[in-house]
């Protein structure tokens, strides 16, 4: 097959003039893999690439590429599409709506370092771009219970935190019902883990998302969100 050209004509003249058509076959692909890493069907996986086939439909449907057992999932819950640089994601009007990186949403682009949650069902977005650019595997932030773990250096100026037992018993106190309590920890312990990070690391974002396991573009969310 000859190149192939198009015909323009310039925004700011007249004239009209041959270009060159990029064949859509010699652009850089990338290939993206979703693992189901919280629910009943965690372990689950699904490799999409755009030339082979670029399409799947996740939910509780036999003909589904990833059949979920999950019972707050639909039948067709969200539909994915693989381009060469990012995954086009989009909500079938599923009855629990679909979040990605905890903002529900009904169409969202996919570059590798989220989370996508349906039902109860939690999957993790990763891609085949180099490992030092998306190391380790893009999972969901660390546990409630990591925040033990976590321990700042008493000659350290940040104030300790309170323990994990008196986040419960405050809640508790407040009368929050578990989900907005289990949300009230998690962000706590997210602001705490990404300011001493950053601490250590004299604010450099970079090494700070390397240390912390996380993607780059994932870390920088979860210090968005917890400023």
């Amino acid at each position: 097959m000859g190149n192939r050209t198009a015909i323009v004509t310039r925004i700011d003249a007249d004239d009209t003039l041959e270009i060159g058509i990029v064949d859509a076959a010699s652009l850089p692909r990338t290939s993206f893999m979703l693992r189901v890493v919280s629910g009943q069907d965690a372990g689950q996986v699904l490799t999409l690439d755009p030339s082979s086939p670029p399409h799947a439909v996740l939910g509780q449907s036999s003909s589904c590429a990833i059949k979920l057992a999950d019972p707050h999932v639909s039948r067709r819950h969200i539909a994915l599409t693989a381009a060469p640089t990012h995954v086009l994601l989009m909500d079938l009007g599923s009855r629990n709506g679909t979040r990605v990186n905890g903002v529900l949403v009904r169409e969202a682009r996919l570059y590798g370092g989220e989370t996508i949650q349906i039902g109860k069902t939690v999957l993790a977005v990763e891609t085949d771009m180099p490992r030092a650019a998306n190391e380790p595997s893009t999972m969901p932030p660390p546990p409630v219970h990591s925040v033990s773990e976590i321990r700042v250096p008493q000659a350290a100026a940040v104030p300790q935190a309170p323990a994990p037992e008196d986040w419960v018993g405050q809640s508790i106190d407040q009368g929050l019902k578990f989900t907005d309590a289990r949300a009230k920890v998690v962000a706590e312990f997210e602001k705490r883990y990404v300011e001493e990070l950053l601490t250590r690391h004299q604010g450099n974002v970079t090494h700070a998302a390397r240390a912390s396991g996380l993607a780059h573009r994932y870390f920088q969310l979860v210090r968005a969100r917890s400023r």
